[in-house]
Order: C-alpha cells, then structure tokens, then sequence
C-alpha cells in the first residue's frame, strides 16, 4: 500500500468529522487506508459516525483517552503505507492533496516529508511556508503546517521518530525540529492543499502559557544543538549574519549560538549578538 492517512479524534462535532473524513474518501489518489484513532471519546456519535461509512479504505481503532500525541503514535504503528499523511478530524484536505504529495515524494528520494500551506476558516487566512524548511527556520517558529504534512515511513522509523507525549501543545512542531536536527530533509508545496479550522472560542490563558513553555524549550534544544559546532548550517548563518550587520563575516571564529547567563534570564543570541529568545532561570 502506497498511503496511510492517520486522523485522530476526540468528541469531534459530527459535521466537522463528517466533512474531515469526506474529503479524505473524495481524493484523486485513491491507494491509500484511512486509520481513525478514537481517542476515548466520550460522546457516542464519534463511534457511530466514523462507522457508518462502508468504504474498505477505513480502520477505525479505539483507545482509552491517553492525548493527542500518543493517539497519533498508536495510529502510526498500525500504518501499512509506504507513506504516512497527517489529517485532523475537523479540517479539510483538497481533493488533489494526495496526488501532489505522493508525486513530489516519488520523484524527490531525498526529501522525506512534504507539507504545502494551508487556509485558515470559516475566518479566511493563509498560513505561509517556506519552500525548503531547515532547521534555522524553527528558531523563528514551525516552519510546517502540520495537517499538511506527509512522510516517508521508514525515514522516521530509522531515526526513531515519534510525537512526543510530553508536548502537550507543540508536538508537532517539536517532531519536526527533532526531524530536521537529526538530518532529514522537509519540503513545502507553495500552494494550499488543506484547509483549516480555527473555532471562535480563542486559546485559554493556561493553554497559551503551556504553548509559549513549550515552544521556547524546543528553541532552547535547537540553540544547544548549533552551538555544538553543527557547522552544516555555515552559508545560510553567513549570509543572515552579513545581511543583518556586514561586520559578522569571520565564521567560525564567531559562536552559532552564544548561551549567556544575565540576571535572572539566560539569553539565546545568534553569533552572539542577534537576539533570538530568553528564558527565566529556575
């Protein structure tokens, strides 16, 4: 089998499911299972709805609630596809996503995941990606827009990479900076290939501060990373550099990354003097 899309539920509303999964069975790329983790849901039509569609191409596997993050690994473990795509339950993939992922992975062997951009509603917005991600971008933010995202199965499984259930709200974008730090190569179709759900209810204040926790701890493992002397990265911080201030051209003599203890905050700064995050000490 060439395609196994993962999706994760959890008392998705019915229509929103409803139009997740239709738009999955709807694809020109027809090779492919649909695995739909049931993440112990607690209202009885989550079961019914995803039941009730005949189509051969679904699996539907039911855990006891257990997170987003390990709902996706159970279901990646089950994956019999030569590639694996991320779906959520609420959003929509474009009927022709499928056809230019697996076409752009089938004839780019060196790339091992492909995403595209993605358009937020019913509120219209486009989240933009860069075409060649790396792991640079993540200092920034996710460079990937994760229902987007298909990999090659064996790409991940050979450096043993999995959601890390310890991210409650970035785990997608800590799988990816893991990704990309341990060498695999991303790519992202300059076009939108799904659409993407944003509720009316806005992120709570806990979520937000986890989400900002989170995704500074991510950028603090990318920061320890390049200032080991991961020099792969030299062009690309020459020219950032040398675009920024003109004076930082002696790399390596300079650091990637400078760790600077000040106060009370531990200070992140590229060649030691462009500003990247800060940390409270504990």
């Amino acid at each position: 089998m060439k395609l196994s899309c993962v999706m994760c539920a959890y008392n998705t509303d019915e229509r929103h499911l409803r139009e997740a999964i239709e738009s999955i069975l709807n694809q020109t790329f027809s090779d492919f299972e649909l695995i739909i983790v049931d993440d112990g849901s607690t209202l009885k039509h989550v079961k019914d709805t995803i039941l009730s569609y005949k189509d051969k191409r679904i699996k539907y596997l039911y855990q006891e609630n257990a997170g987003i993050s390990k709902a996706r690994n159970f279901g990646n473990l089950h994956a019999q596809g030569e590639y694996i795509a991320v779906m959520d339950s609420d959003d929509i993939a474009l009927p022709n996503r499928f056809e230019e992922e697996v076409s752009y992975l089938d004839n780019h062997l060196d790339v091992s995941a492909v995403g595209s951009w993605m358009e937020a509603f019913p509120k219209k917005s486009i989240l933009y990606c860069p075409e060649n991600p790396c792991i640079l971008d993540c200092l920034i933010g996710c460079p990937m827009c994760h229902s987007s995202l298909m990999w090659r199965k064996a790409d991940f499984e050979a450096k043993n990479l999995t959601y890390n259930s310890d991210y409650l709200t970035s785990q997608d974008f800590e799988l990816w900076s893991q990704a990309l730090m341990s060498g695999l190569k991303f790519h992202n179709i300059q076009k939108i290939l799904v659409k993407y759900r944003v509720e009316n209810q806005g992120i709570s204040s806990i979520k937000k501060e986890r989400l900002k926790e989170e995704t500074v701890k991510i950028k603090e493992n990318i920061a320890q990373f390049l200032s080991r002397g991961n020099n792969q990265y030299e062009k690309e911080l020459n020219k950032m550099a040398h675009s920024i201030q003109k004076k930082v051209i002696y790399f390596p003599k300079i650091p990637l990354i400078e760790i600077r203890e000040k106060r009370n905050y531990i200070r992140y700064r590229l060649f030691g003097i462009i500003p990247i995050f800060k940390k409270k000490k504990l």
